[in-house]
């Protein structure tokens, strides 16, 4: 074995059967070990162990593949699940230090946790489907959700797996017009949505199609758009599913296409996919069998260190490379680069340039210009120039050597002086290779992406389509609408049925039997019409079997209905017993179960005495708020459930979910606390009831409870930027108001009006429950977690309705932020007069309505106010200067850091002039603003306290109201009036 003392001790001998029995030594070895590509040895221990490591996952995964909805891998597995599942996720956190990634593993392990009942929690199953979709389409694991602290054997536990597993983190797909799996019917994925369609990929880019049923937010069956039905809704629903089972069975594949195969030596144009450490890639011709992996780049080729390209590239860059199989490398950039590196050599030559000594050598000094060339200076010693500051030079020649490398000869021009001496020694030479870098990923831009006479999406894994199946119908056992669950099994069936999994489509067709059968039930059919065939393939199973049992028990069922047409004028005991009790369960549930339900009770009363043809609801005389909408929301309590026990928490963020998705809509809405889903005031003395005696509000008032929801409200949002939070966000849009209605029960209404500079999200430092999102829309009426999409459309939304023109240009600043473009900030005034910026916005200051940027001319950081600005245009170009990004602060005067000068620390007291004032010009102040306890209250009732980086911005405050200011605490500040009231003397 190849010794290495800079490594943890080997942990037994490199042999399959050792991986299972030596697991925890080989757990350790390969999580303590600092595996760096560039320094490895083709028979390095660590690869040959991930070697043997990887035939046994390639055992287990055999079983999982196995794995359905009945069965599952734990059955083989016995006592050693833990042991194999820790084995599987240890090869994929060893694939992960390797640069490399199996997303058939992680779908694998995905659907097994799902399988075997350890994703159950709505949460976590939520974010599985995430995961199930962003490894389908090949985006890049950045980060799993695991450790492996979470893989040893004190902590492991299948439930934190899953938990953990379902946190993992992907960067952005490989392009592609969409994804799609092909088989009887077919899936297709773009935009993170999913279709279903009983067609071959042929079939569908020929034909029109429209959505048939909406299963959830992120899948739909679709349907050719002239054969769209109507029987979305039970009991047509019920045909809809046959006529979709029936129509799939006649699906036939598309005929294959195979695309041609690159072969070594071949130049090819590739797409940057990851860098970090490594530079991975991928073929972009949709006429070529699609590669992807590692691109080779010698160390200190053309003398430019490795750690330069990974500092330079950036997802998204194209490269022009030449097809290897070396290494595990299957691009290597060399021959291209050394191409363009002559190129820029010859361009060069008759040119004089700024340039810095870099090595000497056998015969003279080598310098390196400022475009990253480097040139040979014969006869010249480090003696006759300062080792660090720029020259002039002039480039006389560039050739070949007889090795073949590229050569530029050059000698001193001593008339010229440099254009710039601003950078000098290691950080021009730096900054000379980064550009030099900069323009070889412009040469390699291609003047138009390759693509083929029909767009051709990526095929997904048959991995990922059976989890997505599996995802569907866990869901469905989740979900406690009968449409919502009946739509996901439907979904389900077709998934299964499409990748011919035959025993998860007997068990979802099985599933939706049982479905038919109780719903026709519910819905008052004979129970002569239940029906559960069996199916002797499910014939062995539990769950099977406690629903047939269950359809049996319903087939017995005596349907006796009341015949309200006959009058009852005599009445046995047994009646009399029964209405007794029929009006003992009116009472004793009024006012703790919904009106609705107290109105059936009423109804079955009077059906029971005869008069049910003349019953009238006993809504009829109450006030009516209307129905629940895009901008409407009704809310029965704060304090109680929907089985009426008091749940504050559950509550709570049922009112915030609502309110975020008005702060994120355009037109904002009203939530009405104290009405309930029918439209009709439940009355809200039981919350002040229960507040009250639980010590929440002080006394049973509905301001006291305004007041308590108020506060509920106020500290619970912060915009996506987190540059604004709490109170700056609801103080001027929600307004709460407490009505009375002509029942004389009190409601409170909360009006919200929309966010206009971007999005709101829930405040990170409260606890949110595992369940509750990040951020929500309100949309269709109802409150939906926000997306990536939602929020693209959400900032398209404001920008264009928007009549505010400087939030206008926030959002489009912020845009280009998110999309990582540069900018043209259009007719900026300054002082020195109105001129276009080029610029890279990377940081937004809401309060302050300040873009922090890299300005690409000035090559360096400024700040720039929203309000200077005319007009914004997006380039097509994306940022080149993020490595030069860093993220400073302003202070409440709109003065920006500069970390060369430390601030000032101030505190003054204020008069109620200067008070107000500096509320109104400096509304950031409102956060460093507190009360004056001390004696000198009357006169400066206010205190500020905090921290500017220049004197000017405070100064103009201070100098504007000085009698009406005490300074306590920054001479500075004194000192700094002083001397301009003595310049102002001077003039």
């Amino acid at each position: 074995m190849v010794e290495n003392k800079n490594q943890p001790t080997f942990w037994l001998e490199v042999r399959k059967e050792y991986v299972v029995d030596n697991f925890e030594n080989l757990l350790r070895y390969l999580r303590l070990y600092n595996y760096k590509i560039d320094e490895e040895t083709s028979d390095n221990d660590f690869d040959k162990s991930y070697l043997c490591l990887g035939q046994v996952v390639t055992d287990l995964t055999g079983d999982m593949a196995l794995c359905n909805l009945s069965s599952s891998a734990s059955n083989v597995w016995n006592q050693n699940e833990s042991l194999h599942l820790r084995i599987i996720a240890t090869y994929l956190l060893a694939s992960d230090k390797k640069h490399q990634q199996d997303h058939n593993v992680l779908l694998l392990l995905a659907d097994y946790l799902l399988l075997n009942s350890y994703c159950d929690n709505s949460q976590v199953l939520s974010e599985i489907q995430v995961l199930a979709y962003e490894a389908a389409i090949g985006a890049p694991v950045v980060r799993y959700g695991f450790s492996w602290d979470d893989l040893t054997k004190e902590n492991f536990t299948p439930y934190i797996l899953a938990t953990k597993l379902s946190q993992t983190q992907f960067g952005k797909a490989p392009e592609s017009p969409y994804w799609y799996y092909e088989g009887r019917g077919l899936l297709r994925m773009e935009n993170n949505h999913i279709a279903l369609v009983n067609m071959n990929l042929c079939q569908y880019q020929k034909t029109q199609v429209t959505k048939q049923i909406e299963v959830n937010s992120y899948l739909d069956i679709m349907t050719k758009k002239y054969e769209r039905s109507n029987k979305t809704e039970f009991p047509g629903l019920f045909q809809l599913s046959r006529d979709l089972y029936n129509e799939q069975q006649k699906v036939q594949p598309s005929p294959i296409c195979k695309p041609k195969e690159y072969m070594p030596e071949d130049e090819l144009i590739v797409k940057v996919t990851f860098v970090d450490g490594d530079v991975q890639a991928e073929s972009i011709d949709p006429k070529y069998e699609k590669v992807k992996g590692k691109v080779f780049i010698t160390n200190n080729f053309c003398f430019i260190p490795k750690e330069h390209w990974w500092q330079v590239l950036r997802v998204g860059d194209y490269l022009k490379v030449k097809r290897i199989e070396e290494m595990g490398y299957v691009f290597s950039l060399d021959d291209s680069f050394d191409n363009f590196y002559e190129t820029q050599g010859k361009a060069a030559v008759h040119d004089s340039c700024d340039a810095v000594f870099f090595e000497e050598f056998n015969g003279g000094i080598r310098c390196i210009t400022r475009d990253g060339l480097l040139v040979n200076i014969f006869g010249e010693s480090l003696s006759t120039m300062d080792e660090k500051r720029p020259i002039k030079v002039l480039v006389k020649g560039c050739k070949r050597d007889k090795n073949h490398h590229v050569v530029l000869n050059a000698e001193f021009a001593y008339v010229d002086t440099p254009d710039d001496d601003s950078l000098i020694g290691k950080d021009f030479i730096d900054d000379a290779q980064q550009w030099l870098i900069e323009q070889f990923i412009e040469y390699c831009e291609p003047s138009e992406i390759p693509t083929s006479d029909k767009t051709v999406g990526s095929v997904i894994s048959s991995e990922a389509v059976s989890l997505l199946s599996h995802i569907l119908f866990k869901e469905s056992q989740l979900v406690t609408d009968t449409y919502e669950r009946y739509n996901r099994l439907l979904a389900a069936r077709m998934i299964a049925f499409m990748a011919g999994n035959q025993y998860d489509c007997a068990w979802l067709s099985h599933e939706l039997n049982y479905q038919n059968s109780i719903i026709k039930f519910s819905m008052g059919e004979s129970v002569k019409t239940l029906y559960l065939p069996e199916n002797i393939e499910l014939s062995g199973d539990k769950r099977i079997k406690r629903e047939s049992d269950v359809i049996q028990k319903l087939e017995c069922y005596i349907d006796e209905r009341f015949e309200p047409e006959r009058q009852r004028n005599t009445f046995t005991t047994e009646d009399i017993d029964y209405l007794d009790q029929l009006i003992k369960a009116s009472n004793t549930l009024n006012g703790k179960i919904e009106l609705s339900e107290i109105n059936r009770i009423k109804r079955s009363i009077a059906s029971f005495l005869g008069v049910g043809d003349v019953y009238q609801n006993i809504y009829r005389d109450l006030t009516y708020y209307g129905e629940e909408s895009d901008t409407l929301e009704f809310k029965t309590s704060v304090v109680f459930s929907q089985n009426m026990r008091p749940d504050l928490s559950t509550q709570k963020w049922t009112i915030l979910k609502t309110i975020c998705g008005f702060l994120n809509t355009v037109s904002g809405g009203e939530l009405l606390l104290g009405v309930n889903d029918k439209g009709y005031s439940s009355d809200l003395r039981q919350d002040l009831e229960w507040l009250y005696k639980n010590q929440k509000i002080t006394e049973m008032s509905m301001d006291k409870y305004r007041l308590f929801v108020k506060y509920m409200i106020d500290h619970a949002f912060m915009d996506e930027e987190n540059t604004i939070r709490g109170g700056d966000i609801t103080a001027t849009r929600i307004r709460l108001l407490i009505e009375k209605n002509d029942e004389g029960m009190e409601l409170l209404r909360i009006q919200v009006q929309p966010y206009e500079y971007g999005i709101i999200c829930l405040d990170d430092k409260q606890e949110r429950p595992e369940h509750i999102k990040e951020s929500y829309y309100r949309t269709s009426g109802a409150t939906i977690p926000m997306t990536r999409e939602i929020k693209k459309t959400i900032l398209e939304k404001k920008i264009q309705f928007s009549a505010d023109r400087d939030i206008r240009m926030m959002l489009l600043l912020r845009q280009a932020c998110k999309e990582r473009k540069q900018v043209i900030l259009r007719g900026y005034t300054s002082k020195s007069g109105t001129k276009d910026r080029n610029v890279e916005v990377y940081q937004i200051l809401t309060k302050q309505q300040v873009a922090i940027t890299y300005d690409i001319d000035k090559k360096e950081i400024r700040e720039y106010k929203i309000s200077r600005i005319r007009s914004v245009d997006i380039t097509g170009q994306n940022w080149k200067y993020a490595h030069k990004h860093k993220n400073l602060r302003i202070d409440i005067f709109n003065i920006m850091e500069n970390p060369k000068d430390a601030p000032v620390r101030v505190k003054l007291k204020l008069s109620n002039l200067a008070y107000n004032l500096i509320r109104e010009e400096y509304p950031a102040s409102l956060d460093v603003l507190m009360d004056n306890t001390e004696d000198d209250k009357e006169l400066y009732p206010m205190m500020l306290k905090t921290e500017v980086f220049s004197l000017m911005g405070i100064g103009r405050f201070y100098l504007g109201l000085i009698k009406e200011i005490k300074v306590i605490e920054g001479e500075e500040l004194v000192l700094y009036a002083k001397d301009y009231v003595k310049r102002l003397e001077n003039l």
